[in-house]
């Protein structure tokens, strides 16, 4: 038979300490570091979404959906900016999924305001129709409100970033992306 516990003032300080220690061990703890989050929003599609995590680490705030074309961008800044959510920089890679109008990128120009906004050309290594012109697009669009334009295409030409469909990107490209993206706001 075991023997009974005796609750004599030793062991009950005993006890009461090593409460504490087990309730406060989590707070002691190493904490992985927290990346600070910058004043930008990414707003993409599936090769931006793709990156995500990415630039996430980089404290990049991201709102990325496979297939969404670029005209989808304007009721996104529309709506944070309406909620009081549209940080001062907004980042905006769009035109994979279908030809951009120059129309749409000045209403997208508007919708972000006072805000700095970037476009990011493409680089689907022609496996689209519209790649070029929306990159035309894009770039005349940037000169037009003197945008920043970061030039993807000029950038990932030519580097073993992207999947088998030469559009979509592997894990070096996600990193690359995001250290693109980070490095031009």
């Amino acid at each position: 038979m075991p023997r009974p516990l005796s609750h004599t003032p030793r062991s009950v300080a005993l006890l009461c300490l090593v409460t504490v220690a087990v309730a406060l061990l989590p707070a002691c703890a190493p904490r992985p570091p927290t990346v600070a989050r910058l004043p930008v929003l990414a707003v993409g599609d599936s090769v931006m979404e793709l990156a995500g995590s990415a630039l996430q680490a980089q404290g990049i705030s991201v709102d990325a959906r496979q297939s969404r074309q670029f005209k989808e961008a304007i009721p996104i800044v529309q709506w944070d900016g309406a909620h009081g959510r549209l940080p001062s920089i907004v980042v905006v890679h769009l035109g994979t999924n279908g030809p951009v109008a120059a129309s749409t990128c000045d209403a997208l120009v508007a919708a972000v305001g006072h805000r700095r906004l970037l476009l990011m050309n493409l680089n689907l290594h022609g496996r689209r129709s519209w790649e070029q012109a929306n990159n035309v697009v894009i770039a005349q669009c940037a000169v037009r409100h003197h945008l920043r334009l970061i030039n993807w295409k000029a950038v990932s030409t030519g580097q073993p970033w992207f999947a088998a469909d030469q559009i979509h990107l592997n894990l070096a490209g996600t990193r690359a992306y995001a250290t693109v993206v980070r490095r031009s706001v």
